[in-house]
């Protein structure tokens, strides 16, 4: 059975789309992915990518929101493993650039694409640890939750015209 063809554009990574692999329903519309990753960004934000009449959602409108962060590591890393973990970073939609020394990690992203809370989650999947002390840990609780309250008053919110 030959797959139907779509050519769409990804509205979170703006990508050609050719096949309905990953596909979502928002507001009466069916949006197409080119990945699962973007598909999971579109989900958990819909209002960064698709507006509502009269209003473009960030996303459609050209917008970046480039954050620059330096995460601190339990312990240094060697070369050959800074280098694995830079390629893993490398690789997730949004991130600019990625620089490790020793224990930092010092990363450039888009915060419309991914956060530090999902760069993080990829260092320790990649089998490393975040710094444990207190300060580390209530650094980054204080980054989750501004970059969670950025991301929130940057989504355009559809709302329902009253009959």
């Amino acid at each position: 059975m030959k797959e139907r063809t779509v050519d769409q554009f990804d509205p979170v990574c703006g990508d050609l789309v050719t096949d309905a692999t990953h596909t979502v329903g928002h507001l009466g519309a069916q949006f197409v992915f080119c990945s699962v990753q973007c598909k999971e960004r579109f989900q958990s934000h819909p209002g960064l990518f698709v507006g509502c009449p009269g209003e473009k959602a960030p996303k459609q409108a050209g917008e970046e929101v480039i954050k620059q962060r330096c995460m601190r590591l339990a312990f240094p890393l060697m070369a050959r493993k800074a280098n694995e973990v830079e390629d893993c970073l490398q690789n997730l939609l949004g991130v600019k650039a990625v620089n490790i020394s020793e224990d930092h990690v010092d990363i450039t992203y888009d915060l419309l694409l991914i956060s530090a809370e999902e760069i993080e989650e990829k260092i320790i999947a990649c089998g490393e640890y975040l710094g444990h002390s207190i300060r580390d840990r209530l650094e980054r609780v204080f980054v989750h939750v501004g970059e969670q309250s950025e991301i929130s008053s940057l989504e355009v919110h559809y709302k329902k015209k009253a009959d």
